[in-house]
């Protein structure tokens, strides 16, 4: 058995997660989907669209960092399910 001490390193500098933020931008499929999102909406509805996501993931990663910062759990998601509702709530976000 691992002790709190064994546990994980928890420490990420700022190149960690530059490159966790770009490749979660590839990842989803931003230039395979750019075509049809550009030919649906136009080159500026696109950007405005994209503009607009773009405006509401600040404010969902700003309120997923005020959140971590209040529960610091390992397990981020899964844990703070079971904490602040239930464990079959939690079971249900894997």
């Amino acid at each position: 058995m691992m002790t709190e001490q064994e546990g994980l390193k928890r420490d990420l500098h700022l190149r960690h997660m530059i490159m966790i933020a770009i490749s979660g931008t590839i990842g989803t499929g931003l230039f395979p989907t750019s075509e049809s999102t550009i030919a649906t909406a136009g080159p500026g509805g696109a950007l405005l669209a994209y503009a607009m996501i773009g405006l509401w993931l600040v404010f969902v990663c700003q309120a997923i960092g005020e959140i971590s910062t209040l529960l610091p759990l390992p397990g981020a998601f899964n844990a703070w399910g079971a904490r602040v509702f239930d464990e079959a709530f939690s079971f249900q976000m894997t």
